[in-house]
């Protein structure tokens, strides 16, 4: 498989369950979507100036670059968006520093990270407790606004895993797909335990 199609399994996480993080009354535009991959969310921020940004040209991103040394001026953005993408970049601190560099002050970031989830790409360098991606923002000097478990039980976090059942399926099977494994998570989520020691992804809102 080339590095192109292995990128298109990041879709599926982010479609099923990260978009349920996502604190729109928070976000402001301009907005960047850094790592935004072949999923644009622009759709989801009518009237509002998105901007996807990913290294691989076949994404057909807003603008090709690197998280690394992002091509924008300082403060351009009131927010960015980084969903499941610090794990696959070879130098996160780096990547953060650029991000709170291109926010203006006041400004927010979304970041989501992986904690309890299998391998999913061609570049796929580490794992984020609560306090390992928590510290990482503050010391880069981002003000914690909240943070939050995503899929948390160990129901929910196995229930996580089944979503790359839905890459390459057709869209109709691939959403009912989608909206069984939602209906399971709503399920899980009162029988479920463990939630506070296994999950499968941490959301964490931050201010510059």
């Amino acid at each position: 498989m080339k590095p192109s199609e292995k990128l298109k399994i990041k879709i599926i996480e982010r479609d099923a369950f990260e978009d349920d993080k996502l604190p729109f009354d928070m976000i402001h535009s301009p907005i960047l979507d850094v790592g935004s991959s072949y999923f644009s969310r622009k759709h989801q921020f009518p009237n509002k100036k998105y901007y996807s940004l990913d290294f691989n040209p076949d994404c057909n991103p807003s603008v090709v670059g690197d998280a690394k040394l992002l091509p924008f001026k300082n403060g351009s953005f009131n927010t960015v968006l980084c969903l499941s993408l610090l794990e696959h970049v070879d130098n996160p601190e780096k990547a953060v520093e650029e991000m709170y560099r291109v926010i203006k002050t006041g400004g927010i970031a979304v970041v989501v990270v992986p904690f309890v989830y299998f391998r999913h790409d061609w570049a796929d360098y580490t794992r984020y407790t609560i306090q390992g991606i928590e510290n990482l923002l503050k010391n880069k000097k981002f003000k914690i606004l909240k943070t939050e478990k995503v899929c948390p039980g160990v129901f929910s976090t196995f229930i996580s895993w089944l979503v790359p059942i839905t890459h390459n399926q057709p869209k109709l099977l691939k959403n009912i797909n989608k909206t069984i494994l939602k209906t399971m998570l709503r399920t899980s989520k009162k029988l479920d335990f463990g939630k506070d020691r296994c999950y499968s992804h941490i959301s964490v809102i931050v201010q510059k």
